[in-house]
């Protein structure tokens, strides 16, 4: 994937949408430990994973994510700010040959760099690269109380196609997922 775009937000920052590099490692490492510390403030913020990361482990993930997308099992797009990354989005494709067709949407976006239209660009250009890579669905789940999400993906042309009660379970509560799904 050589996906690369410069997009101006809403409220005018400058965004590079890009593949991701071995050089981000500790700006990945920043973003990964701020989706943590802010999932403890929100309980309903949509970041499942719950420990900080070590540069080590980071390292580890990004190594991996890489030979994914090198490999073509990984379609991803970073968002990049001022030299840190402020997104991050990739797309799964099925690893068989009777699910390679399909793909499971993932994204995170950093506080304060939500609700500027950064989400609609990234989801666009990830549909936009998986369909030249041969997806032709795309599905993700998301939690039934983030009607934010809900509303950007609905925009986007996702649409809802089921529920999986109960799939989180946090400070002692169930959170519903909604299941989404769009044709590229």
């Amino acid at each position: 994937m050589i996906f690369s775009k410069q997009i101006t937000t809403r409220n005018g920052k400058a965004i590079t949408l890009r593949p991701p590099r071995f050089e981000d490692l500790d700006s990945m490492l920043t973003f990964a430990n701020d989706m943590v510390a802010e999932r403890k403030e929100d309980p309903d913020f949509g970041v499942v994973f719950d420990q900080k990361q070590t540069r080590e482990s980071e390292a580890v993930y990004l190594k991996n994510l890489l030979s994914d997308v090198e490999a073509g099992r990984v379609i991803s797009v970073m968002a990049e700010s001022d030299g840190r990354i402020v997104g991050s989005s990739r797309i799964i494709r099925g690893t068989l040959s009777d699910t390679r067709h399909y793909g499971e949407l993932h994204i995170s976006i950093s506080k304060g760099y939500r609700n500027i239209g950064l989400g609609f660009q990234m989801i666009h250009g990830l549909l936009e690269e998986s369909s030249k890579a041969g997806v032709k669905v795309v599905g993700l789940e998301v939690f039934e109380s983030n009607k934010r999400a809900i509303h950007l993906y609905e925009k986007i042309g996702f649409k809802k196609v089921g529920l999986i009660p109960k799939r989180i379970y946090r400070n002692g509560r169930f959170i519903n997922n909604v299941i989404m799904t769009i044709e590229i």
